[in-house]
């Protein structure tokens, strides 16, 4: 009896050996980040599930079986199952599974590669935090160039990639969110800046892949001479449902300004000095006089750059998002909220948004996919430049023996300023500045195998922008307050809808035999913008108005409605072929049509091609992993003009003729334009040493651009018109960039890893206006031979010592100096706004739960152009407004002659010394630290089974913490343009600071919470 008990219980016991059990893990990449969304498979059955979206999966199998892990692309990789918790499975380190999604359902690895293009991952977006995702983007990728218009959230960003390809046209690289070509133009009327990629959420964003060189670009033909920008959003998993619910708190102050700004003492004997040396008499004498002009009691000190500021700039952020499916659908949800401070005490942009994406496996051959983003904006802030409303110009340089408010505890409207009654509190209070706007993207789309190796892929996608703004100025001062025949106050409401819509539709063959493997596309797409505006004023609002829409104003002013349209047709091809993985070839070729051109010019062919060889193939060692050798060379174009550049117009305008109503004209067309086309090319090297544990990559390109699309300025009183279009010039840039990886350590409990980039781009017009000087906005201009970002003023050689007056180049020679303004030659001056320089790097370390990561960025050899240091930094030419200390302490005086760094400070000004120079242009070489994480991972171990979490990460992060500059006199953030809507788009406002806010520096806590 005992002995058949013991039998059936080790029969039992053996039995139980070869049932399954729950076997769990993590799929990792080279870098350590989760793979979500991966293949597991029992090698040699039919039992499989996928990853989710921090790379965890649990499958049903036993000790001894093998996994197959399968990613995305195909890639796969076994492991031999030796327990029930399998810990991390890293994928990557032997196999290569970076690949991208080139559009129209055509992907490659990096085995296939023949083309130059970064990819950014999620996690790298998210550590940088700005509120839209192409800031992120900044010394991340080589040969980008990322700027800012300004700290205002929400503001535009100007990218370009590998220099500059095009001079008054749209200079932005073609954006493109799953498959959606989406606007990136600033299409607000009201707020000083906008950006639509900032209605994105970047938290719902899987990737961030820029291609750079004429083989990928080329796939967009007309659209790609800027270069691409391919973002593609989340999706989720083939598994189980899991929430995350993610929330920010921050707070922040200024990047980087020199806060030197005189006090209430420092600007009356700043402006007693001034006036005494206009007058001739003392400083005794005149310190009263200008004591009493001022009405200031002598002791109170009034801190109108802080007044005009938040106390405390705030900023939170909140996440949920949704991943799962089954085995069959995949889905992944997100609805967020996001409110940031600006520096101003009137800037705000507040945000919530959602998204939605779907995939569907109908069948064995047929798949659906479905995604959708929506957002609300919400903008408040302050205008830019001179105007006496910026706060930004106002709080700088109002005397500070100026109080806030009068004695009577109302606004101080008897200011000593440039005009008494813009008190930049009272504005700020007081006037309204609110835009409003909301964002859609929509793209469906599905895929059907129509035999094995054929299959057919449509998409169609939307992309929906409305504006709704308000523009209010109070009746009873400021710029309302102006004597309009019509009444007091003024009130503009505006909407805009500018819209997108393609269609996509592409056969694509695939085929592998013995050691070959082809890939053949063909498609069309088709594209059609629309945009429509409307817009009322009104005048007239009653003293003491507090309600700013326009129905509490009496008299209807202006009213006006429009619009505009363009469309895109065209047909492409594309050829990849790889044999055996060691040779790669790939082309394309594009056909598009324009409605922008004439009829004779619609059409335009652009193409790419490029090659590939994968030496690791041949060489056999073990610490290679991949050696490459790749060159590329292509053609596309650009069409970045007006929607109806190439016709005549005219239209019915008030007073055209002797006075009266009558036709006039309002553009001259040109039928003869023409594509405007840049050639690239492109040799590249990547390689991949140590398990790539050492990888990187280094490319060498030309481009030159023909047929330069540009406008011409004209005699607006003669002919109507102020420029029209043309087709004339040639401009060249070449560059190197370099990019490195570098994993030191990597443990199953600690990895350190480096990574680094590095771009220098050189640009130089050619051909253009017969080789003579074309000046455009007073500091800058082009001719052959020169940048075509170059300023071009006059060349400030200093002060005099034995007198005090100031000093310029007579010529480009700078050989010869004069004190006579008139007498100083405009020239060149060998400074650029475009960096030659770009360069980024980023560190991170894990151990255990502990994460910390710092990321760094460089831009130089560029220049950065003060438009307002004539007022403020004038000599004292407005002494009755504030200056620097630095600025003052400079000054020459009979006392420090010799040492004097500037002319003598004389009220009204010091022959002319404040005119355009050099004098205003300063080095914006700089060191960014652009942000740094800590956080700690509590995972089930530590929080257990109980808590109904899977991890909770708690964490801390700055942005913008720390800004290095190379020159001395810089005194604002070197990472500034202007926002002039007088300037054409694009380079003429790079490198010109124009009293925008400053940019952010943010500290953000924050806990993620996943279940």
């Amino acid at each position: 009896m005992r002995r058949n008990v013991l039998l059936s219980f080790l029969f039992l016991f053996a039995v139980f050996q070869f049932v399954d059990a729950q076997v769990r893990g993590t799929v990792n990449d080279q870098d350590g980040f989760g793979v979500s969304d991966a293949e597991v498979t029992v090698m040699g059955t039919d039992v499989s599930t996928f990853t989710d979206l921090n790379g965890d999966f649990e499958i049903e199998a036993q000790v001894g079986d093998v996994l197959t892990v399968t990613d995305v692309f195909g890639a796969t990789k076994d492991f031999n199952v030796t327990s029930e918790n399998m810990g991390i499975l890293t994928v990557g380190a032997e196999i290569l599974t970076e690949a991208v999604i080139l559009g129209y359902g055509i992907s490659e690895t990096d085995e296939q590669k023949t083309g130059a293009y970064v990819t950014v991952k999620s996690d790298d977006i998210e550590k940088v935090g700005s509120v839209s995702f192409d800031q992120a983007l900044q010394g991340q990728v080589a040969g980008v160039s990322i700027g800012a218009g300004s700290g205002q959230p929400g503001a535009h960003t100007p990218i370009y990639v590998r220099g500059i390809t095009s001079l008054t046209g749209n200079a932005m690289p073609l954006v493109v969110v799953n498959g959606v070509p989406v606007t990136t133009d600033d299409m607000s009327s009201i707020a000083a800046t906008s950006n639509p990629l900032a209605n994105i959420d970047p938290s719902t964003i899987e990737s961030v892949t820029v291609l750079k060189d004429a083989v990928g670009t080329s796939l967009y033909g007309s659209r790609g001479a800027n270069g691409v920008i391919l973002v593609t959003l989340k999706k989720g998993t083939f598994s189980k449902g899991k929430f995350s619910f993610n929330s920010e708190f921050g707070i922040g102050d200024t990047a980087f300004e020199k806060n030197d700004w005189l006090d209430a003492q420092g600007h009356a004997n700043f402006f007693t000095t001034a006036y005494a040396n206009a007058t001739g008499n003392t400083f005794e004498d005149m310190y009263p006089v200008v004591v009493d002009a001022l009405g200031w009691d002598g002791t109170s000190n009034y801190n109108w750059r802080d007044a005009v500021r938040h106390n405390a700039i705030s900023s939170q952020k909140y996440v949920l998002n949704y991943s799962g499916g089954s085995d069959k659908m995949r889905l992944f949800t997100s609805l967020s909220y996001n409110d940031q401070d600006g520096i101003s005490r009137d800037a705000n942009y507040n945000r919530i948004s959602g998204y939605l994406g779907a995939d569907w496996m109908v069948s064995d051959r047929m798949n659906l996919n479905f995604d959708v983003s929506v957002s609300k904006a919400k903008q408040t802030g302050p205008t830019d430049g001179s105007a006496f409303s910026n706060p930004v110009f106002g709080g700088n340089i109002l005397s500070p023996t100026q109080p806030f408010y009068a004695a009577d505890g109302a606004y101080n409207f008897d200011l000593y300023y440039l005009n008494s009654e813009f008190n930049p509190l009272a504005i700020q209070d007081r006037n309204v500045t609110l835009s409003e706007f909301y964002k859609a993207i929509v793209n469906l789309g599905g895929d059907y195998d129509i035999t094995k190796d054929l299959n057919f892929e449509t998409k169609f996608g939307v992309d929906y922008n409305f504006y709704d703004e308000l523009l209010y100025w109070n009746p009873d001062f400021g710029d309302g307050n102006s004597g309009h025949p019509l009444g007091n106050g003024y009130g503009y409401a505006a909407q805009k809808n500018f819209n997108t819509w393609n269609w996509s539709n592409a056969l694509k063959y695939q085929k592998s035999f013995d050691l070959h493997n082809l890939t053949l596309t063909a498609g069309t797409e088709a594209i059609k913008y629309d945009y429509s505006y409307v817009f009322a004023e009104k005048r007239g609002y009653a003293a003491g108005n507090t309600k700013p829409t326009l129905d509490n104003a009496v008299n209807p002013s202006d009213a006006s409605s429009g619009g505009t349209d363009y469309s895109f047709m065209s047909y492409f091809g594309r050829l990849a072929y790889d044999f055996d993985g060691k040779f790669s070839v790939t082309g394309n070729i594009r056909r598009d049509a324009s409605s922008r051109f004439g009829k004779d010019n619609k059409w335009g062919t652009f193409w790419g091609v490029g090659a590939a060889v994968n030496f690791e193939r041949f060489i056999n060692a073990d610490a290679l992993n991949m050696l490459k050798l790749r060159g590329s060379y292509g053609t596309v174009g650009n069409a970045e003009i007006g929607n109806y550049a190439s016709m005549s117009l005219y239209r019915a305008t008030n007073g055209a003729y002797l006075g009266a109503p009558a036709g006039a004209i309002v553009q001259l067309g040109d039928s003869n334009l023409k594509w405007e086309t840049t050639n690239q090319l492109n040799v590249g090297v990547d390689f991949g040493l140590f398990q790539n544990r050492l990888r990187g990559t280094v490319d060498y390109y030309v481009k030159n651009v023909d047929d330069l699309l540009y406008t011409v300025p004209t005699n607006a009183s003669a002919s109507g018109f102020t420029s029209y279009w043309t087709n004339d010039g040639e401009m060249r840039s070449s560059g190197i960039e370099a990019s490195l990886t570098v994993v030191p350590v990597r443990t199953d409990d600690f990895e350190w890893s480096i990574s680094g980039n590095y771009a220098y781009n050189d640009s130089e017009i050619t051909n253009i206006n017969e080789g003579n000087i074309a000046v455009r906005n007073g500091v800058k201009a082009w001719q052959n031979g020169h940048n075509p970002t170059e300023f071009y003023t006059r060349l400030w050689s200093g002060v005099d010592q034995s007198n005090g007056l100031p000093l310029w180049y007579t010529d480009e020679t700078r050989t010869t100096t004069t004190s006579v303004a008139a007498e100083a030659a405009m020239s060149f001056t060998g400074k650029q706004a475009l960096p030659v320089h770009t360069a980024g790097l980023a560190t991170s370390l894990s151990y255990k739960g502990f994460v910390l990561s710092s990321q760094f960025s460089y831009a130089g050899g560029h220049s950065v152009y003060d438009r307002w240091g004539f007022v403020y930094n004038s000599d004292g030419g407005y002494a009755y407004l504030n200056t620097r200390q630095d600025w003052v302490e400079g000054a020459w005086t009979p006392e420090n002659a010799g040492n004097a760094t500037s002319p003598q400070i004389i009220y009204g000004g010091n022959a002319s010394s404040s005119t355009n120079s050099t004098r205003y242009l300063y080095d914006a070489d700089n060191i960014r630290w652009r942000s740094a994480e800590l956080g700690y991972r509590f995972g089930k171990d530590i929080l257990g089974e109980k808590v109904g979490l899977d991890n909770i990460y708690v964490y801390v992060k700055g942005y913008n913490l720390i800004v290095w500059t190379f020159d001395k006199d810089l005194w604002f953030d070197p990472e500034t343009a202007s926002n002039d809507t007088d300037l054409s788009y694009g380079i003429e406002r790079m490198g010109l600071y124009d009293l925008t806010q400053p940019n952010l520096r943010q500290f953000v806590f924050g806990v993620r919470l996943d279940f």
